[in-house]
């Protein structure tokens, strides 16, 4: 028999249970598998999860909830641990990819508590990963178009010209799959009317394009976005109406013929919105052209190239120390770059009678700019962490957090770490740039919107810097009043973005004997 404690106990359980399956629904499941002993994510992993997570909306993502299993290989406690571990390195990597903080990221550890059919040990070294969404968000109500007036005669032309300039993304919501559609601003046009036809019945609905601000960093912009049912969109894609001769079958269908089949043929063109939302860059040594691209918007899978005959293929590759960060890299030779028509080509599904029309793309130069690029703007925060060294009354170096705020040439910031010496260190500082050059020319897509702040720059600053060391052998405060030289990398959203070097003079208050000194600075900072 139950005891009363058992049956409260249950009895909460179950309706905790009753209450998040009506506010939450399940989504796909994915699983991660891992060698023996192994938590850490490999670069198949890696691939895995962004494909799962961009196959979805993430904007709608209510909630993750991350399981991690271990074989009964070794003590069981130790297999809890690393149950754990492998949960965790998958939440790491996941924040990374969901930039927003108010999502919940569960983790349940269960260690050698497997409950799985499969036979082998490697399905039971394992993270699942489930996607949550509010049961609110999944209807269709939301993906409904208005329809249009439907007449027998009406025929359509797939409007490959409008495809051509989107970027198309799969995602599932609920048990249904949607496509999602985004135009550049630039491109579109409020007197084109599209409309997507059913897949069973070819009726028509008008596409409705909202305009949203998306992407992250530097692709982040306002945009126009369509969703259509992938059923739908798979068959006809998006079409307008045609008035014309309809002798010509391939790209047109009538709404009172019976034959509705496309012919669809995989045709190599530029990815003109791709190319809309790159970087580029000189490198210094050795010397060639980087591109950088946002993750959401390259398929691995496909093949990108920089010429026409496909004999120039392009292999996106993560960076040394950012594997975690939402782009990909690709390097072009000096030789095959030119900035009047450079092209990046990919192969896309067109109807047979359409000729791809290619869009190159051309690169401006931002000339050397003379004054402070950080003056002006609005008000930022930055955090990371911070390595260098830094000769008070002795020599040591120091590994700190830091928090800073940016006001137009003037900086705030707080630190606080510790010294090679074991010192605990807490600094204020306050610098105020007053010159700055951009020493190497920036290059960017003609037509997009460039912010001054990507660019590399020089800085020349004066300020104070301010102390606590706290030790029982050599306690200290100081304060030094210092001029440095900077040198910013700010083209990233993060990373090592800034080197410095100052001196001046400083005090110590708590030495009588020799209260002055010459101080120096040296120190790095990697932005989070």
């Amino acid at each position: 028999m139950f005891s009363r404690q058992a049956f409260i106990k249950w009895g909460a359980i179950l309706i905790l249970i009753a209450v998040t399956t009506v506010k939450v629904r399940a989504q796909d499941t994915l699983c991660l598998y891992y060698s023996n002993g192994e938590f850490r994510l490999s670069e198949v992993s890696k691939r895995s999860l962004d494909n799962f997570v961009f196959a979805h909306e993430i904007k709608a993502v209510d909630s993750i909830y991350l399981v991690g299993y271990a074989d009964s290989t070794g003590q069981k406690k130790s297999n809890l641990k690393l149950s754990q571990r492998r949960a965790n390195a998958v939440k790491k990597y996941l924040r990374t990819i969901f930039y927003s903080d108010s999502l919940t990221i569960s983790v349940s550890a269960r260690g050698e508590e497997n409950k799985v059919v499969k036979k082998g040990v490697l399905s039971h070294r394992r993270v699942e990963i489930i996607l949550f969404y509010p049961a609110s968000t999944i209807k269709d109500k939301e993906f409904e178009e208005t329809n249009t007036t439907f007449s027998d005669n009406t025929c359509y032309r797939m409007a490959d010209s409008i495809l051509d300039l989107c970027h198309l993304n799969y995602y599932s919501k609920g048990s249904r799959r949607y496509v999602r559609l985004e135009l550049d601003a630039s491109k579109y046009n409020p007197k084109l009317r599209c409309y997507s036809l059913s897949a069973k019945t070819k009726y028509p609905k008008l596409v409705k394009w909202e305009q949203e601000t998306t992407g992250e960093f530097w692709w982040k912009r306002p945009r126009y976005v369509a969703n259509i049912k992938a059923v739908d969109f798979d068959k006809y894609g998006i079409v307008t109406v045609h008035s014309g001769d309809t002798t010509g079958k391939e790209c047109i269908v009538c709404s009172n013929e019976s034959s509705d089949d496309w012919y669809i043929s995989s045709k190599l063109n530029t990815d003109a919105f791709l190319m809309q939302n790159m970087q580029i860059r000189k490198t210094i040594l050795p010397k060639k052209m980087e591109i950088i691209v946002p993750k959401e918007y390259v398929s691995i899978e496909k093949g990108y190239y920089l010429d026409s005959l496909t004999e120039y293929p392009l292999q996106w590759e993560y960076k040394r120390g950012r594997k975690c960060a939402p782009y990909y890299f690709a390097f072009v030779p000096m030789q095959l770059f030119h900035p009047e028509s450079f092209s990046i080509y990919t192969y896309k599904q067109f109807c047979t009678e359409y000729v791809p029309r290619a869009h190159p793309v051309r690169i401006d130069t931002i000339p050397r700019r003379l004054g402070c690029p950080i003056q002006g703007g609005a008000p930022e925060y930055n955090f990371g962490v911070e390595i260098g060294y830094w000769n008070t009354t002795s020599d040591e170096g120091y590994f700190s957090g830091y928090g800073q705020f940016n006001a137009g040439k003037m900086e705030l910031g707080l630190k606080a770490g510790i010294t090679s010496k074991t010192s605990l260190m807490f600094q204020f500082l306050a610098d105020y740039h007053v010159w700055a050059i951009a020493p190497f020319p920036e290059r960017t897509v003609s037509g997009n919107v460039f912010n001054a702040d990507d660019q590399r720059f020089l800085s020349l600053y004066i300020g104070t810097t301010a102390a606590s060391f706290f030790k029982d052998i050599d306690p200290r405060i100081v304060q030094d009043f210092h001029v440095g030289i900077s040198y910013w990398n700010k083209r990233y959203g993060s990373g090592a973005d800034r080197f410095f070097i100052q001196s001046g003079l400083g005090f110590n208050y708590l030495k009588n004997d020799q209260p002055r000194f010459i101080s120096t600075m040296v120190g790095v900072r990697f932005r989070i």
